[in-house]
Order: C-alpha cells, then sequence, then structure tokens
C-alpha cells in the first residue's frame, strides 16, 4: 500500500503558522477547535467564512499565529 501524506505548506516547526481552511458550513466547528480566545477574536471581528475571506488571529505576543481562509 503506499503512503500518502496530506498537503503542507511548510514543515510544521517554530516559524510555522496554522492555516484552517473553513466555509459557512464548518465555521462553528473550527471554532470549536480553536483557543477559546482565538475563537472570540473571529467571534468579534465579524469573520463569515465565505470565498476569499481571510481571518488572521493575534498571538499573545502581538504577531500573527495563525489564520482562517474560506
Amino acid at each position: 500500500m503506499k503512503k500518502t501524506t496530506p498537503p503542507s505548506f511548510a514543515s510544521p516547526d517554530a516559524a510555522a503558522k496554522p492555516l484552517w481552511l473553513t466555509d459557512p458550513d464548518t465555521l462553528d466547528g473550527v471554532l470549536d477547535a480553536l483557543p477559546p480566545a482565538s475563537a472570540a477574536w473571529v467571534r468579534a471581528s465579524g469573520f463569515k467564512a465565505g470565498t476569499g475571506k481571510l481571518c488572521l488571529l493575534p498571538g499573545d505576543d502581538g504577531t500573527v499565529s495563525g489564520a482562517l481562509l474560506g
């Protein structure tokens, strides 16, 4: 059996940032999987998943900690 690996954009090291792909049907599940502060940020920003929509997530140190794309 051939072993496959999921697609990735970067190696999973300290500099890599997570990217969550979502749509209106899966947004609630993605929010449930995020840390509570990140989920609160997304809700407060008014992000609605849709084609070409992006929400950057702030880190504790003020840098970007990840993003939602959908």
